[in-house]
């Protein structure tokens, strides 16, 4: 049931993401990705796949997307030229407050009714089972 539960949750937050920003043509990884750069300047493919806990090709097709509705750029690494830095354009920095806007609607929504002590108890829960996941997977490694 809780699995289920998770799963509805990030359906519908996909999904109330993607009908948000529609008429932008941003699909919710794409937003994930500019949500990151944000908070996180510049990085490199690499840094952004582990963060999101995927693989660089999923990340390569998501950027390439951004690229091409130019809010990213990609500039060679002068310490590693092998290496590209990806950086949001002034035009994703200026979506800043509409994407933070959405997902406090978002937030405020899905938490309506819950304390904040058991919002907190939640998201500690919540990130514990992301890294015991991620410690199973990479155990096989």
């Amino acid at each position: 049931m809780f699995m289920r539960d998770i799963s509805i949750i990030v359906s519908h937050m996909r999904i109330f993401a993607e009908r948000s920003f529609k008429s932008l043509g941003l699909g919710f990884p794409e937003q994930a990705v500019i949500m990151y750069l944000m908070g996180n300047s510049a990085s490199n493919q690499l840094q952004i796949a582990e963060h999101f806990s995927i693989d660089q090709g999923a990340i390569t097709k998501t950027i390439n997307k951004l690229e091409s509705k130019g809010l990213v750029t990609r500039k060679i690494n002068q310490n590693n030229k092998r290496e590209k830095i990806i950086s949001l354009t002034p035009k994703a920095i200026s979506l800043k407050d509409e994407l933070n806007k959405t997902y406090q609607v978002w937030s405020k929504t899905v938490f309506k009714n819950i304390s904040e002590k058991d919002q907190e108890i939640l998201e500690k829960t919540i990130s514990k089972m992301a890294e015991n996941s991620i410690a199973l997977l990479n155990k096989d490694n």
